[in-house]
């Protein structure tokens, strides 16, 4: 993309040098200015900067996002499966107050019985 007089334009700041002084990093140009400023991974983000035209935090974002996405999923799994702990714990408490009353009805019916029998017998 060079101009009919020899110029190109820096990849990162945009300005137009002379092709001949331009550097080359990554393979895009860079103005004299912008040349070695960055090591090959500062130079990637700042392209993948440019490239989104956005904030490295959204960037980083961007790229986070399906991880965040499937640990989100993995808790709401956990926390589906907590609660359906705690209801089974809720009702084998029930079942076990039932088992309970029983029992005690079972066990005091007989006493009762024979309260009742002393009863009439008197």
């Amino acid at each position: 993309m060079a101009l009919d007089n020899g110029t190109l334009p820096c990849h990162l700041c945009g300005r137009w040098e002379d092709a001949r002084s331009m550097g080359e990093q990554l393979g895009v140009n860079l103005c004299r200015s912008c040349d070695g400023q960055y090591d090959d991974d500062e130079l990637r983000m700042e392209l993948s900067i440019e490239n989104y035209g956005t904030t490295v935090e959204e960037v980083i974002t961007k790229a986070l996002a399906p991880m965040l996405n499937k640990q989100q999923a993995i808790l709401e799994k956990f926390m589906l499966a907590v609660s359906r702990c705690q209801e089974t714990e809720e009702l084998e408490l029930r079942l076990r107050a039932v088992q309970s009353e029983i029992y005690n009805a079972v066990v005091e019916a007989p006493d009762a019985v024979s309260h009742l029998t002393q009863e009439e017998e008197q």
